[in-house]
């Protein structure tokens, strides 16, 4: 499953990732290898996405963990990314990032 770039530009808008990642991809090879430790009850890793909505997933705000494609990255992270594995965790305020739930 692919977040296209008007996802990633509200992102990068409100200083959630950095202005040089254009878009996440939760089902590449790199970000499966990264997760299969993940306990999220809304995570199917058969199709790399969460599932649900966040009321049903017990969420207060919706909050999401999204996976970086090391492609898109040039295969470097951002410092302060650097000890998350490929794993950021993400809190957002409000309905922007609802349409990506299936």
């Amino acid at each position: 499953m692919f977040i296209g770039n008007k996802l990633a530009f509200l992102l990068r808008k409100n200083h959630v990732i950095p202005q040089n990642l254009w878009y996440l991809d939760l089902s590449s090879n790199e970000a499966k290898s990264r997760i299969t430790s993940l306990q999220h009850p809304g995570f199917n890793s058969s199709t790399s996405r969460l599932t649900g909505s966040p009321e049903r997933l017990g969420f207060q705000q919706l909050q999401y963990y999204l996976w970086l494609d090391w492609n898109m990255l040039g295969g470097t992270l951002p410092s302060a990314l650097a000890n998350c594995s490929l794993l950021m965790y993400l809190s957002i305020q409000g309905n922007a990032l609802r349409g990506i739930i299936n």
